[in-house]
């Protein structure tokens, strides 16, 4: 694999930089139809909604268009939450956003606080996606819902930088992620199967 492969993928995992900036937004282009279509999935909602590993904001800003209940976003990427901050300073002073640094694993907020999170393409670089269910679990309500949004191993196959650093997964081996975690789950089909959604709930 060359060495732009591997620094693609390493800015992929974890932004930093002016060229975090541009992968940020290059991925923004690039993965819009996932992200519509993942919002298509998610109910209404009127209370507080977690997006895990939210890149600069790009889909809560997209979600913020009809989402009132307040938008709370993490990202292990300390350069892309400040990116973030700076972007959505008016919905932030409105307390319609907040970001913070956080993962899947180490989410940082309250328990039983959220009633819907969902994330994109940021499985892959979870250390433990059993532990990243349980943590996102953690901060749901009761009944609480979460959209976990990715394209398939088949699919990143064709894509020569995700040989380094990603972890690849078909539906059968997430969904058993997020039901060992605790969670109930189902796979959703998206794009004829090249990509697919685990929505999970927290039971009651």
């Amino acid at each position: 694999m060359s060495a732009f492969d591997r620094l693609i993928a390493k800015q992929l995992a974890n932004p930093a930089g002016v060229g975090g900036q541009l992968v940020c937004a290059v991925m923004n282009r690039q993965n819009r139809p996932l992200y519509e279509a993942t919002l298509d999935l998610l109910p209404p909602c009127p209370g507080k909604v977690l997006d895990v590993g939210c890149g600069n904001g790009f889909v809560m800003a997209m979600l913020a268009a009809t989402h009132k209940g307040g938008l709370v976003g993490i990202d292990p990427a300390k350069g892309v939450i400040a990116e973030a901050k700076r972007r959505h300073r008016r919905m932030i002073s409105q307390a319609l956003m907040a970001f913070d640094v956080g993962s899947a694993e180490a989410i940082g907020q309250p328990s039983d606080t959220f009633d819907l999170a969902y994330s994109i393409n940021t499985v892959y670089f979870w250390p433990d996606a059993e532990a990243g269910f349980a943590e996102v679990g953690r901060v749901l309500k009761p009944g609480g819902l979460f959209f976990n949004s990715l394209y398939t191993a088949t699919t990143l196959g064709r894509f020569s930088h995700t040989a380094h650093g990603y972890r690849k997964y078909e539906p059968a081996e997430l969904v058993a992620a997020a039901r060992q975690a605790g969670l109930t789950a189902e796979s959703i089909p998206l794009f004829k199967g090249g990509a697919f959604c685990v929505k999970a709930a927290k039971p009651i």
